[in-house]
This record gives structure tokens, sequence and C-alpha cells, in this order.
């Protein structure tokens, strides 16, 4: 198992601490905080279903592809070209091509703007019934911008293979 550096994002404290940010009459100027978040993937090397991605990071060209809105909340800090996703597995010694799944914990951009890689290429995008569900109505409804537009990776040409769980995934589940 390798522990992947996918990159850093710095936002808000506020984002992270109940009522972050907020001011009082005594003490009306808070100086926000930032926080420097480290984006990562584990690399799993499964001894009968190969090897098995968990998260894929915020994706190449992430400024440009988020646009500055979403840059501007969750700026991309300390980039390396080194922290792209096909770079990080290289280092362990493995092609990114050779991954046989995908695991998604959840659609943010941070977790799942790397799926780009998967495009056209059959290998299965496991994400819980549940926040799928919730991907495709935050996306249609505009409720959390943060979230991957599963629509267009559901209907694009170059489609992601997209596969909803409930139970624990085995080899029996394909």
């Amino acid at each position: 198992m390798w522990i992947l550096h996918l990159g850093n994002l710095e936002v808000d404290e506020g984002w992270f601490k109940r009522a972050g940010g907020s001011s009082t009459q005594s003490n009306p100027k808070v100086d926000p905080e930032r926080r420097e978040l480290v984006c990562t993937g584990i690399l799993i090397e499964h001894p009968t279903e190969g090897l098995i991605l968990y998260e894929t990071g915020s994706g190449k060209d992430y400024p440009t592809v988020w646009g500055p809105p979403i840059n501007d909340l969750f700026a991309r800090v300390n980039y390396e070209e080194d922290q792209e996703l096909d770079k990080q597995i290289e280092k362990t010694g493995h092609n990114i091509k050779d991954i046989k799944a995908v695991v998604i914990g959840h659609l943010h951009l941070d977790h799942a703007g790397g799926l780009h890689h998967f495009e056209g290429t059959n290998v299965p995008i496991w994400v819980h019934e549940t926040e799928l569900k919730h991907a495709f109505f935050s996306v249609a409804s505009k409720s959390d911008y943060g979230t991957i537009d599963c629509y267009a990776l559901a209907t694009d040409t170059n489609v992601v293979l997209l596969q909803a769980f409930t139970s624990p995934i085995t080899s029996n589940s394909k």
C-alpha cells in the first residue's frame, strides 16, 4: 500500500469550525486564518484484485478546470508537477494504466477531480449509492459547487464507468 501526495489546497479555516470567522462587537475584525490541506490517494496492491486506487485528488489543471471562484476558495498551493496522479503512481513502480478499480469516498473536487484519467478505460469507479445520488442532486440543483459533474462523466462520449455500491465490494460484486 502506498500513500500518494496529490497536491495541497489552502482554505479559510472557517470552513472547518462552527461559526469560524465570526466576529463580535468587541472584536469586529477577526483576521481569517488559512489552513493548508494535503490531498492524498491510496494505492493498494490487492493479491487477487490487482491495483486498487482510493481517491484521485483534484486533477490536472485544477485552477483552470474548476475556475476562479472555486480556486479562490480552495486555492492550489505549493504545486509541483510530480504531485499529479499518474506521476505519483509511477513513483510506486506502477503505471496508471494498471489500475483495476477506483474507490471514491465522496465526489468533491479534491477527492474525485482526477477521474478524467479513467475516461474510456472501462475501469470501474466505485462510489456509495447514497453519495452518487447526492452528487447528481448537488450538480442538478447547484447546491454544492464543489461536487464533480456526474452528468458529464456519465453522458460524455469518453464515459467514466460509475458503479454504485451499498455493501462491501468483493470480486463477487462485479
